[in-house]
């Protein structure tokens, strides 16, 4: 860890703890206060990187079903 540089590991595992205390359903744990540790540019920049786009989030669930979809158009619809 570099003096005075924020440690990306803390900022990462204060999105993790927001996300799951905003999204989870089954939660071990409440942090509402995780969230609030982040700018919205942090949080942005993590939603983006753990957020798949809908093509391979269907892909990942039902890959048969995907690749008999012509487009991903039609994989979307």
């Amino acid at each position: 860890m570099k003096e005075k540089q924020i440690s990306r590991t803390a900022l990462l595992m204060a999105y993790v703890r927001g996300y799951h205390a905003m999204s989870g359903t089954l939660r071990i744990f409440e942090d509402n206060l995780a969230y609030d540790l982040l700018t919205d540019e942090e949080r942005g920049i993590f939603e983006q990187q753990f957020t798949p786009p809908p093509i391979q989030l269907i892909e990942s669930v039902d890959p048969i079903g995907a690749e008999s979809c012509h487009n991903q158009a039609d994989r979307l619809a």
